[in-house]
């Protein structure tokens, strides 16, 4: 997905996940990773251009789930 710098991309589940289960990872072309943070749902995407992957970890009651994406900053 190409999106400009600094976008919100939004992060919804069907289910709400448990409470202070919903992490986000962001890895960078350079191989490096940090946490990023979600806030009401959102994610803000990096001022620099590149392509960064995203990790999004959630639990609910029957289990958990880690989904990942790619974008890339424009």
């Amino acid at each position: 997905m190409i999106v400009p710098a600094e976008a919100k991309i939004k992060v919804e589940f069907k289910n709400e996940p448990l409470k202070d289960t919903l992490t986000a990872s962001k890895w960078s072309q350079d191989q490096q990773s940090e946490s990023t943070m979600i806030t009401n749902h959102l994610l803000t995407a990096p001022k620099e251009k590149g392509v960064y992957i995203y990790d999004i970890f959630a639990s609910w009651e029957k289990g958990d789930a880690s989904y990942v994406f790619v974008i890339e900053v424009q």
